[in-house]
């Protein structure tokens, strides 16, 4: 397919997205629209932290409560089919919980990782068009969320392809059971085959803007190896229950994982209400028990 008729495929497919059309979407015609693209290489330096939220109705005990889903469970998702394992996350607490569409009186349970090596990920998304047409001007790319451009990425001609195929992918307002899914899903299968240059490293997943908060933060999709061959690692876990869209209450916490994968809950005997977007404190062992800080030292109270 030459850049002509890339272009034209590529304006035929957003008028069915803005027509929300989605079940008109030629999905085979994904695979020659990408092929020879340059997408942006995003790494992830080692500890930078991920989030992922699910909802439990009972507290997990074990960390692979807290990992990608079992293959009977794993469901289709924007960049996944049923059946196909992936580990999705946040970078942020905030909108993993935004990305589940967490709700009053939802029982959750939030676990945070660290990367313990760099993670590569290829991405989608990230042009200025489509950030401001999510709503946010944060363009991205700091020394902790580095970018690697392929010397051709910025050439008209593919940054403008890549422009569309980033608003397509980022589109919330559909039917899930649509074709809209089995689109996004096949334009993350060809950012999945891509190839890093001068490396014989493997792409790690993919990364792209939440569309459920507005573009301020990232989702990712991992590969189970990232969890398999501990690239990334639990460092603390929240069981929380929502009291409306701004609140929660703490029901417990955890920050060491035992041996065989227990997770070492402090098993809380009084509740904590925090802030969604105010979340950041820690438990010590002080005296024979857990006093709560925030991460200016001031004792926060339960209620």
């Amino acid at each position: 397919m030459n850049l002509d008729l890339k272009t034209k495929t590529l304006n035929y497919l957003i008028e069915l997205v803005n027509s929300k059309k989605f079940d008109e979407i030629p999905i085979e015609s994904v695979n020659e629209i990408t092929i020879n693209l340059a997408f942006i290489l995003v790494i992830l330096h080692q500890d930078y932290s991920l989030f992922r939220a699910i909802k439990y109705p009972e507290k997990p005990l074990n960390v692979n409560k807290l990992v990608y889903p079992p293959i009977e469970k794993a469901k289709k998702n924007r960049a996944s089919d049923e059946g196909e394992q992936l580990f999705y996350c946040s970078d942020s607490k905030i909108t993993c919980l935004y990305e589940i569409n967490a709700d009053k009186n939802d029982k959750i349970v939030i676990g945070e990782w660290n990367t313990q090596d760099h993670l590569f990920t290829n991405s989608i998304g990230f042009t200025k068009s489509n950030l401001d047409y999510l709503g946010t001007d944060q363009y991205r790319f700091t020394e902790e969320f580095k970018a690697s451009f392929h010397p051709k990425f910025f050439a008209p001609d593919n940054y403008s392809l890549i422009e569309k195929i980033g608003y397509l992918f980022c589109q919330e307002n559909f039917e899930e059971n649509s074709n809209y899914y089995a689109f996004t899903i096949a334009i993350a299968k060809a950012l999945y085959n891509g190839r890093i240059i001068n490396t014989e490293r493997q792409i790690d997943g993919i990364i792209y803007p939440t569309i459920r908060n507005n573009g301020i933060d990232n989702n990712l999709a991992l590969f189970p190896n990232v969890i398999n061959n501990k690239a990334i690692a639990l460092d603390r876990v929240e069981y929380i229950e929502m009291i409306n869209n701004e609140e929660y209450i703490l029901l417990d916490f955890a920050d060491s994982i035992k041996a065989d994968g227990s997770i070492n809950w402090i098993s809380l005997d009084r509740k904590y209400i925090f802030s969604v977007k105010n979340q950041e404190y820690v438990f010590v062992y002080e005296n024979g028990d857990y006093v709560c800080y925030d991460f200016q030292g001031n004792i926060i109270n339960p209620i």
